[in-house]
């Protein structure tokens, strides 16, 4: 029996592809009318796809902090699962991690040291036996100020507070300024400090909290108090260090009242298991204006949903497209999530910080800019200097997807094809309409097809306004769990948009 993608290339490659593009071609009518050969693609450091100028610009930081998107951690010192019973394990280590790779906001849930101290406190996930041990406060405190940067933007650590009692806020608030010392952002001048621009936080550390009990020592150290939600239109007494947190799973029904969700609303498929739930509802930005503009003030928080014990994470387009300033994902966890994450936050070199989309910031235009954003894949090469042994009577197919807020997620499949001497399909694929372009991203995936479904090969993302326009050579970062190493192919493929519209 033929696999399933050789029988469906007639709708997956759009008309005209035909039977025949299963085997691919030898030749591209592509590259031929572009003038380009497949040798100026490979090696031409202008026919990469991304635009440098777009990507490493200057950030403006003459904003206040909420007005930003900050590349966050969730429950920063777990590797593996949330707990030992599905993989996971603590390790301080992690904080390095998600620090080299940008991070600005990290997480530790903090209990009172066994046997009891007055000089340290411990970090852990529910309890110890379920988190396979525990780390020492000052451990992860010192292990974070090791992988700071020089002169980086704010570092906000958050903390879920666990510990018994007063002393334990003491012995808490004493670690801390132990170690940061005058970097601490202190609650007394918060509010002036985020309501200034955040250029005036450079090098600083704000400690975001929860304080039930108003523990004095404890409560000095706080800058952004963890604060329940009381819903957009009713912040009465919530100023700029009030903050709030949202699980990804209840954020439509916190953030955005029912009332403002349209009757035709549908669900839109966003997360990384590809199942949609009664939240997943696709939000306009009309619909999310009341979020938006309260959240131009203050700083939300989104988290994975309680029920993600294998570190699975959500797309963050659900809190960005709301106006939420951190979308903490599991950095552990590779996929789509993280991938779009590292897309977004690649920019300005990586400092852990981006502008929110201006439709998002005051005055609120009424309506976000869209486009529409077309496809096409030319085919798929060796990567210059490689010389792979494609595997032989395999089909492999190229997966586009366009990832953008206020939109479904936009897929569709190229006809398959023979890695080797005949890789090019030159399949122009399906247009996707309604792109708020400062919000999305362009996902190809090449994947090996098989009579049971397909096999993810290597992938690559990348934010749509920093793709070049033109046939470009994008490089796969290999995900494989087939016999092949993706990252010695790249894709020839075009990434068009139309005009901008309001």
């Amino acid at each position: 029996p033929l696999p399933r993608r050789m029988g469906n290339c007639f709708a997956s490659g759009g008309a005209g592809v035909g039977y025949a593009a299963a085997e691919g071609k030898s030749e591209s009518g592509t590259l031929s009318e572009a003038g380009l050969t497949v040798d100026d693609l490979r090696h031409a450091p202008e026919h990469a796809a991304l635009n440098s100028e777009a990507i490493d610009t200057e950030l403006d930081t003459t904003q206040p902090l909420a007005h930003y998107l900050i590349s966050s951690s969730h429950n920063t010192y777990m590797k593996g699962g949330q707990f030992t019973f599905t993989g996971g394990d603590v390790d301080h280590t992690m904080y390095a991690t998600v620090i080299e790779g940008g991070c600005r906001c990290v997480e530790i849930d903090v209990y009172d040291a066994t046997p009891a101290s007055s000089d340290d406190c411990e970090v852990y996930h529910g309890n110890e036996t379920l988190s396979g041990g525990s780390l020492s406060l000052r451990t992860v405190m010192a292990t974070i100020a090791g992988k700071l940067p020089a002169n980086h933007l704010p570092l906000i650590i958050n903390c879920e507070n666990h510990l018994d009692g007063e002393a334990g806020g003491d012995t808490f608030a004493k670690v801390v300024r132990s170690q940061w010392g005058e970097k601490l952002l202190l609650a007394e001048g918060a509010a002036a400090a985020l309501t200034g621009p955040l250029e005036e936080l450079r090098g600083r550390v704000l400690i975001r909290m929860k304080n039930k009990d108003a523990w004095p020592q404890l409560g000095a150290i706080i800058a952004l108090q963890n604060s329940t939600f009381r819903g957009c239109d009713n912040p009465a007494g919530y100023g700029p260090c009030n903050t709030s947190s949202i699980s990804e799973d209840k954020l439509g029904k916190k953030l955005l009242s029912k009332k403002l969700l349209s009757e035709d609303s549908c669900l839109d498929v966003r997360d990384s298991h590809g199942e949609a739930d009664d939240d997943d509802k696709l939000i306009s930005p009309a619909e999310a204006a009341a979020a938006i503009k309260y959240n131009a003030e203050r700083v939300t928080r989104v988290y994975p949903r309680a029920l993600a014990l294998h570190s699975q994470n959500y797309s963050p387009l659900k809190a960005w497209e709301g106006g939420c300033g951190v979308a903490a994902l599991n950095w552990q966890a590779a996929g789509e999530p993280m991938d779009v994450n590292g897309a977004l936050f690649a920019r300005h070199r990586s400092c852990g910080y981006v502008l929110k989309p201006q439709y998002q910031l005051p005055p609120f235009a009424p309506a976000a800019p869209t486009c529409t954003v077309r496809v096409t894949v030319v085919g798929v090469v060796a990567a210059a200097g490689a010389t792979p042994k494609p595997p032989v009577r395999k089909l492999f197919f190229v997966r586009a997807r366009v990832l953008s807020a206020h939109a479904h997620a936009f897929e569709t499949d190229s006809p398959a094809f023979r890695l080797g001497n005949a890789p090019f399909v030159d399949a122009v694929l399906p247009a996707a309409a309604g792109v708020t372009p400062m919000l999305s991203f362009v996902r190809f995936e090449l994947r090996q097809d098989t009579l049971a479904g397909s096999t993810l090969v290597g992938s690559c993302t990348h934010w749509l306004p920093g793709i070049k326009q033109g046939v470009r050579r994008f490089a796969f970062v290999d995900k494989s769990a087939a016999n092949i190493d993706a990252a010695e192919y790249v894709l020839l493929a075009s990434v068009a948009l139309d005009v901008v519209k309001a």
